[in-house]
C-alpha cells in the first residue's frame, strides 16, 4: 500500500482522494472448508457497505433495499453486530475472486475541529480464494476514514501504547494532502526538534511540486523516503503520523 501512495505520489502530483463513499473495517469469523475458522479484518471502500440511520435505526442498503442492522450496540464510529445473514450475503457480494484481508488492527480516534476514526490493518496479510469460503460471520463494523493513511510503520505492539491521543499537530502538506501528528504521549523529551526536522522535510518535498520542472522524480522519491524516515523517528516518542488526500 505504501509503495502504492508513493507512486502516485510521484507520478501524478495534483493527485487525491475524490470522495469514494464511505469507508467500513469488517471483522469477521470466517471458516473455509476444510472447517478453518479465522477473525478476519479488511476494508470495503466505495459504497459496498452504506448504513443510514432511519428514524432512529440504522439499516444498510442491498439490491433487495433497505435492511435493519443486528444491533448489538453502537456509537458514531462502530457496529457490535449479531449474525445476519442477509449481511454476511451483501458482504460476500463485495467481494471479487479472494478475500484480502489482516490478522490485526489499529484504530485511531482524534479530533481536528471535528472528532474522526482511522482503521489500520496491522498482522500478518493473508488471503483466501471467495470459492473456498464456507462461512462468514459479520461481527462488527468500523469507520475507517476515507482517504487517509498512516505513513509511520507499525506492528503488532504498537497497539499497546497507541490508545489514547493527547495531542493532533499539523505538519505541512502538498497539493490536496495534509500531514498531521497524532501525539499519545505529550511528555517525551526530543519531540520539538524531531518535529521540526520533519515540517522541513516535508516542505522540501512540496517544494518539489511547486518548482516541479526543477526536480526529477528520482528526486521527488529521495526527497519523500526522507519525509518516511523522519516519520518513523517519531514512532520511538510515541507519535503515528498520518495523511488526508481529499479533493
Amino acid at each position: 500500500m505504501k509503495n502504492t501512495i508513493l507512486l502516485l505520489l510521484i507520478i501524478v502530483p495534483t493527485f487525491c482522494f475524490a470522495d469514494p463513499g464511505p469507508c467500513y473495517c469488517v471483522q469477521a469469523d470466517i471458516e473455509n472448508l476444510n472447517g478453518e475458522i479465522q477473525t478476519a479484518y479488511f476494508k470495503i471502500i466505495g459504497g459496498g457497505i452504506y448504513i443510514e440511520n432511519r428514524n432512529g435505526e440504522y439499516g444498510y442498503y442491498t439490491k433487495q433495499g433497505w435492511i435493519k442492522l443486528p444491533l448489538l450496540s453502537n456509537n458514531e464510529f462502530d457496529f457490535e453486530l449479531e449474525y445476519q445473514s442477509e449481511l454476511s450475503e451483501h458482504v460476500l457480494s463485495t467481494i471479487w475472486d479472494t478475500l484480502k484481508y489482516s490478522s490485526d488492527f489499529i484504530k485511531i480516534r482524534y479530533r481536528i475541529e471535528n472528532e474522526y476514526q482511522l482503521v489500520g490493518l496491522l498482522g500478518k496479510n493473508l488471503s483466501i480464494p471467495k470459492s473456498q469460503i464456507k462461512y462468514l460471520k459479520v461481527n462488527k463494523l468500523m469507520r475507517c476514514g476515507v482517504g487517509t493513511s498512516i505513513l509511520t510503520d507499525l506492528e503488532l505492539f504498537d497497539k499497546k501504547w497507541a490508545e489514547k491521543v493527547t495531542k493532533t499537530e499539523p505538519l505541512g502538506g502538498y497539493s490536496m494532502c495534509d500531514i498531521t501528528a497524532i501525539h499519545f504521549n505529550s511528555n517525551m523529551k526530543g519531540v520539538t526538534v524531531l518535529i521540526n526536522n520533519l515540517k522541513i522535510a516535508i516542505k522540501e518535498y512540496s517544494d518539489s511540486f511547486d518548482n516541479y520542472d526543477e526536480y526529477s522524480n528520482e528526486d521527488r522519491v529521495t526527497l519523500w523516503k526522507k519525509v518516511i524516515a523522519k516519520v518513523n523517528l517519531l514512532k520511538e516518542k510515541k507519535i503515528i503520523v498520518l495523511m488526508t488526500c481529499i479533493c
